[in-house]
């Protein structure tokens, strides 16, 4: 249970990494920001509306790329937020974590993939890992920053302590073999994300 109390714990540290330093990390890019077109648009429209708890692994992953290619053009899902009675923005916020707990797996996976039977195994990792650090860093990037009416919003609908237990929970219910994958996966994005902050950091000027 301690351990896997610790490799969640790690995990929420990345993402508030994530979020609050994605502006120093990424200083030196351009912060794009586009307005959404009608077919990101209709994504998050989906989202609010369609139950995605019995959708099969592959429709979830199509949607997660979906969301990745939004995220990276800056669509804002916080103002759509906005406009949402309660039970739209349940339905929505439940996908969310439907979606992400589908990544977290899904990576986790190709992480443990690449290392096996291969010479290169560990550069592969490394690579790897660099590219998921990378995704989540464009998405902090290219978002618009929140208005003060869309941060309110934030604080009263999305909790970190919902996300640790929601992360917690899917960790536990993994087998052991999934559970060991869980864990070297988020050990290797924490340990890579603080030594790219330290990195960027010691750049002089930074």
């Amino acid at each position: 249970m301690g351990t896997v109390r610790a490799m969640i714990t790690r995990l929420v540290f990345l993402a508030a990494l994530a979020v609050s330093g994605g502006a120093v990390w990424l200083a030196s890019q351009q912060n794009l920001t586009v307005d959404m077109d009608r077919h990101y648009s209709e994504l998050f429209v989906e989202l609010a509306h369609t139950d995605l708890a019995h959708a099969s692994t592959d429709d979830r992953l199509q949607l997660v790329s979906r969301l990745d290619r939004a995220f990276r053009l800056g669509a804002d899902w916080r103002q759509f937020a906005l406009d949402l009675d309660e039970s739209s923005w349940s339905t929505f916020r439940q996908n969310l974590f439907i979606l992400l707990h589908e990544w977290l797996v899904d990576r986790a996976n190709t992480y443990h993939e690449l290392g096996v039977g291969e010479r290169r195994g560990p550069e592969r990792q490394r690579h790897f890992i660099n590219d998921q650090i990378d995704t989540v860093m464009a998405w902090s990037a290219a978002a618009p920053s929140p208005t003060a009416e869309q941060a309110q919003l934030l604080q009263s609908r999305v909790s970190v302590v919902e996300l640790y237990a929601r992360l917690q929970q899917w960790t536990e219910d993994a087998d052991a073999e999934q559970q060991a994958q869980l864990r070297a996966f988020i050990d290797a994005l924490v340990r890579r994300a603080v030594e790219r902050q330290a990195e960027f950091l010691s750049v002089p000027g930074t």
